[in-house]
């Protein structure tokens, strides 16, 4: 898979991703804001087990990279929702702090979910970012998804709850 978002390229992982996606992931600033699912400290070992994943042809591809000038710079992916919520997932991003503020983000989203909604059955896209991660819930505002609340103390990680904010786009939307 590939999608030229402008600014960036949406691709699939690749072996040789791996010394990047660890440069950029084992950073404390990048994993603060990150579920206690994206490990910290991020090492090699956890790198080719994320790609291995990534790239096993025994299971829909739902996990990208985002590439910037033709060197990987972080991810994006969803996961569906399971039962009564079978056309709904949940999708994050995520980028290597030598390459914030750059629009990257934006350009990824807007480019990624469109192909979500052309490529699978899903109706509704949702993202949780932490209250206080002003930055990637400017980022969610700008590639157009609608707030729909804060979460109360919606997210446990480090011994610390955190307030979470919801946002989404429709299939129709």
């Amino acid at each position: 898979m590939r999608i030229d978002c402008g600014v960036c390229v949406i691709r699939s992982y690749r072996h040789d991703d791996i010394d990047a996606l660890v440069t950029h992931a084992d950073n404390p600033n990048v994993a603060r804001y990150m579920t206690s699912r994206f490990p910290s400290p991020y090492t090699v070992a956890e790198g080719r087990k994320w790609i291995g994943h990534c790239m096993d042809i025994d299971l829909p591809e739902e996990n990208f990279a985002i590439e910037y000038k033709g060197r990987y710079a972080g991810g994006i992916g969803f996961r569906r929702l399971q039962l009564d919520y079978l056309y709904t997932a949940e999708f994050g991003y995520w980028l290597g702090e030598a390459v914030w503020g750059k629009g990257i983000a934006t350009a990824a989203i807007r480019g990624f979910l469109p192909w979500v909604f052309e490529n699978t059955n899903l109706e509704r896209l949702q993202a949780h970012v932490f209250a206080l991660n002003a930055a990637s819930r400017r980022v969610l505002d700008k590639a157009g998804l609608t707030f729909e609340g804060t979460h109360r103390r919606h997210i446990f990680k480090d011994g610390t709850f955190y307030d979470g904010h919801l946002l989404a786009k429709l299939r129709s939307e």
